[in-house]
């Protein structure tokens, strides 16, 4: 399936819901691949892209827990996070792909946390943002946001 995708700085922030299988993942895999290939000077699997320059690429995709080193799904989720913010201080642009932050907890949990989360990215206006999530309700609190986001709702 196509999808037409437009990030500006006053709508950097994409917020993708839907059920599971519906895609999300898969889409912010794409947008990334693209974005890479592009700033290596290769093709892209687009009718047509324009973009501007990033700095980088920083993912939360595919954060897995390590029983060997005691370490959580959420702990390492958390520290990846953190790392992610640390990095974004640098004042360069980047583009920053999360894919369902906080599923290792329980839903009332990974809201508060993925809320706070978001509305610090927010406030760094030099990074564009797509984040997945099952959690609807967030959505709505975003509403309320200052920064103007895209939110795609993909219910099967």
């Amino acid at each position: 399936m196509a999808y037409d995708v437009t990030m500006e700085p006053d709508r950097g922030f994409i917020f993708l819901t839907g059920a599971n299988m519906a895609g999300k993942t898969t889409f912010i895999k794409a947008v990334g691949i693209s974005v890479f290939l592009a700033h290596l000077g290769m093709g892209v699997p687009a009718q047509s892209m324009t973009l501007s320059f990033f700095h980088g690429i920083l993912s939360n995709i595919d954060v897995k827990d390590n029983i060997f080193k005691g370490e959580s799904y959420f702990y390492n989720e958390v520290q990846r996070i953190k790392n992610t913010i640390i990095k974004i201080s640098d004042g360069k642009n980047w583009l920053i792909l999360i894919d369902e932050m906080f599923k290792g907890t329980n839903v009332e949990d990974a809201k508060n946390c993925s809320l706070a989360v978001i509305r610090g990215l927010l406030q760094n206006r030099r990074c564009l943002y797509i984040l997945s999530t099952h959690l609807y309700e967030i959505a709505e609190e975003l509403r309320k946001s200052p920064r103007s986001f895209s939110s795609i709702s993909n219910r099967k």
